[in-house]
């Protein structure tokens, strides 16, 4: 997986409206909608799947624009492993 900086990048995969925030929100309200599952399941995976292809974005780690917000839209495991090994200051 390839290490993208926010410059290089042109399709950005970010929390405020992107692939990881979908999977991130989505996520928080799951329980609150069992007849949605499904579906909400299926959006989850695709958002996860953009954000894995996508890479990981470059820049100081925080929770809006970053690696570590990435990082939070998978579930424990190796890929968001992955992403906090690299969101690190000094990585970064």
């Amino acid at each position: 997986m390839a290490i993208r900086t926010l410059e290089d990048q042109k399709e950005l995969v970010q929390f405020c409206y992107g692939a990881s925030g979908f999977a991130i929100s989505l996520l928080a309200i799951r329980d609150h909608f069992p007849s949605l599952y499904e579906r909400m399941d299926a959006v989850i995976s695709k958002a996860h799947e953009c954000t894995w292809k996508q890479g990981l974005i470059k820049n100081e780690p925080n929770l809006c624009h970053s690696i570590t917000r990435d990082a939070f839209a998978f579930p424990p495991g190796s890929q968001r492993d992955h992403f906090l090994e690299d969101g690190t200051s000094e990585k970064i």
